[in-house]
Parts: C-alpha cells; sequence; structure tokens
C-alpha cells in the first residue's frame, strides 16, 4: 500500500525527504562525485536542484579524516601512514595524524607531514587530549594495535567512526600476543581494513582486504644502483640474521667484487648483528628516499611477513626482489620475472639467486627492473588502491 503523508505535516514530509536525500548521495557519492560537481559548476541544473541537496554534498566532501597511530620509530606502518596522509590531502580530503603520544624527540615521519601541508599532533598519551584534537563525526583510520584498540574503544561513545587496520604478520608472544589477539576478536564488531589475505583470514574475513600501495609515477624511474640490500626493522621477526649469513655464503664472490651487503634499519638486534657479523654495512635508519638508487637487488628474509612495504617501495622503483616466500610476497612477486622467490631459510639458494643477477647482463636487468616497476604501477599504486579506502570510509 502506498504510504500517505498527511498535508497537514509538512515539516515530517520534509524530514523524511532530506533523510531520503541523504541516504542516496551517501551511497552514490564515490561513483558521481566528480561529475556532480562538474555538473553544479558548468550545467544549468543547479537552477533545478535543491540548495540542502548541495549543502549534504558540501558536508561529505568535508568529513574530517584522522590517522591514528601510536609509534616512536618509523617503518612499514609508518611509512604507509605517511603515503596515505599525502595522497589524502592531493586529492583535497581534510586529514590529520595524530600520534598516541611524543616519546622524547618529534617522530621520525614528523617533519616530513609538516612539510608535506598536513597537520600533525601529539595526544600525550591522554584520552581527554585525543577527544580534544579529533571534531566530532571523523573519520578516525588507526594503525596498529594499540591505537586500534583505543580508537574502538573511544568509537563506542559516537562521537566518531572507527576504521581499524591490520598491519601485524606476527602475533608476536606473551602480552604482545594477547593484545594482537583482542584487536582482531574485537574488530568483528567494526569494518576492518586487513593488508593481507592471512591476516584477513586470521580475523575471520570481516571488514575487507586492502594490500598496501606507493605512490608511483606515470612512466618508469628505474634504479642503477648495484647494492645487495636488506632494508627493514633488526628484530627477530624481520631474521636479519639470514641476511648477514649470506656474506658468508658469498664470501669469495664479495671478494671479486669488492663489495658489501647493506643494511638499512635499527631495532634490538643491531648491535649483537655488528659484532658478529663485521663485513656487513649497516646504515641504521635512513630516509630510504635518499638511498633506494643506490640499491640493485632488495633481500627479504622475514620469517612472517603481511605484505612489506619495503618490497612495494623497491619494486616501485624497478628494483627487483630476492625473498622468501613468506605472506603475500608471492602474490607480488612472480619468479624470475621480477625477482625470486626462496622456500624459507634456504640460505644457500638465495646466495645462488644472488649470483644469477650479478651474471646478468644490463638489458636482461633491465627488463626485470621494468616488470617489477610495472606490476606496482598496475596492483599496488596510490591510484588502484586509494578508491577501495575511501569507499569503506563511507560504509
Amino acid at each position: 500500500m502506498k504510504a500517505i503523508i498527511p498535508k497537514s505535516r509538512p515539516l515530517i514530509r520534509k524530514v523524511l525527504v532530506y533523510q531520503f536525500s541523504k541516504i542516496i548521495l551517501r551511497r552514490s557519492y564515490l561513483l558521481f562525485n566528480n561529475l556532480g560537481h562538474y555538473l553544479f559548476a558548468k550545467c544549468e541544473w543547479h537552477f533545478f536542484c535543491s540548495v540542502h541537496i548541495k549543502m549534504l554534498i558540501r558536508s561529505f566532501d568535508m568529513k574530517h579524516i584522522v590517522l591514528f597511530l601510536d609509534s616512536r620509530s618509523s617503518g612499514g606502518i609508518e611509512t604507509h601512514v605517511f603515503n596515505l596522509a599525502c595522497s589524502l590531502n592531493k586529492r583535497s580530503y581534510t586529514v590529520d595524524v595524530i600520534f598516541w603520544k611524543k616519546y622524547g624527540s618529534d617522530h621520525p615521519i614528523y617533519a616530513d607531514l609538516l612539510k608535506s601541508d598536513i597537520n600533525v599532533s601529539y595526544a600525550d598519551g591522554r584520552l581527554y587530549r585525543l577527544f580534544q584534537l579529533i571534531p566530532r563525526d571523523s573519520i578516525v583510520h588507526s594503525h596498529g594495535y594499540k591505537a586500534n584498540i583505543i580508537n574502538k574503544l573511544m568509537a563506542v561513545s559516537g562521537r566518531w567512526k572507527a576504521v581499524p587496520t591490520h598491519h601485524n604478520g606476527d602475533t608476536g608472544s606473551g602480552l604482545l600476543n594477547c593484545y594482537i589477539r583482542f584487536d582482531e576478536v574485537s574488530s568483528s564488531l567494526f569494518h576492518p581494513i586487513s593488508v593481507s589475505q592471512a591476516i584477513f583470514n586470521r580475523i575471520g574475513r570481516k571488514g575487507c582486504m586492502i594490500p598496501n600501495f606507493v605512490d608511483i609515477g606515470e612512466q618508469p624511474v628505474l634504479s642503477s644502483g648495484s647494492q645487495i640490500a636488506f632494508v627493514g626493522r633488526l628484530s627477530s621477526e624481520k631474521n636479519p640474521d639470514a641476511f648477514c649469513m649470506l656474506g658468508e655464503s658469498l664470501h669469495e664472490s664479495l671478494a671479486g667484487r669488492d663489495e658489501q651487503l647493506h643494511i638499512y634499519g635499527d631495532g634490538p638486534d643491531r648491535q649483537r648483528l655488528e659484532a658478529r657479523f663485521p663485513a656487513v654495512q649497516f646504515h641504521g635508519h635512513q630516509d630510504m628516499s635518499r638511498h633506494w638508487d643506490k640499491i640493485g637487488l632488495l633481500c627479504i628474509t622475514s620469517t612472517c611477513e603481511g605484505l612489506p612495504l619495503a618490497a612495494l617501495e623497491a619494486m616501485s622503483r624497478g628494483i627487483p626482489v630476492c625473498s622468501f616466500a613468506v605472506g603475500e610476497l608471492p602474490l607480488v612477486i612472480t619468479h624470475n620475472r621480477n625477482g625470486w622467490l626462496i622456500h624459507s631459510h634456504d640460505i644457500a639458494h638465495m646466495a645462488d639467486f644472488i649470483r644469477l643477477w650479478w651474471s646478468m647482463d644490463k638489458t636482461e636487468k633491465d627488463i626485470m627492473s621494468y616488470q617489477a616497476w610495472k606490476t606496482i604501477k598496475e596492483q599496488y599504486s596510490t591510484e588502484s588502491i586509494l578508491p577501495d579506502i575511501i569507499n569503506t570510509y563511507t560504509l
């Protein structure tokens, strides 16, 4: 039966029309955003459109996005947040980055965010301060188990929408494992993002799986470096010992080439590794944008991974990756095409592929470099991934 709205109740009729318009606009916003703005600006349709509808579109455009994390150093999660913040900012979204607290000096990406015209704040480890920093009805996109838990607990108040993201390929042990498990179980009440299929499966296939991404140009700018490098945190899950032991397998080859293995990164295992492997050159934590062009081949020896951002960043610069077949890496690396995949812990086999890379002529290396760049451009670039993240914000 057709619903009848009494003519004596015009206010109710306007409210219902307004709410219905709001629902339709939110659902169709992503599809018609650019077209809608063009029509409003260029066509005469705006004479026939309601003032309320235009106000709704503007208010949705102005939706505040907050990227929230708890971090004291720079790694894969922090680089992901930086890339996401810059990508959103370039597309005229209002975006802030908030760190849970300040650990001594400013965070390593703090200055780079400011240079990119992105607002950055510290919540000083206080919930009250966090409430002050985040505008009502914001979208709070958190990263890492601690930020996720805080975000979800506070979102229960209805002040903002929580979008937790799960990055941890390794669930750790002891108390850390308890925190990560609680984070994953509690995400069933929200619409979380997982950066790998393994993590997505682990949290019961809740929400959606959206991989890491990198900003990449339309034309390839390929590295011409020659270093064999490891890029990442020097801790047990990244297994830097295996990379350092490559030096022993490649001892004669390295001596003949007058080269060293290079490690970019810091962590709790650094002091021990430097003492045990003096032939490996340790550079500590670095701004990798200044060093990628020195690297010719990236090695990943992790025991557990999601989708390491270091692999995507390397391949986006035409650097092939030689990696143990863990996490999502077999989906990114096509063996003998844009890199090499090796069974975990098979250091001798990895050394063989490094020798193979050394033996390749320039044309062969250029072809592999281009294939690495092309893989990222087509599957893991900002243009291919960001729309999925924005769509998650609107759900």
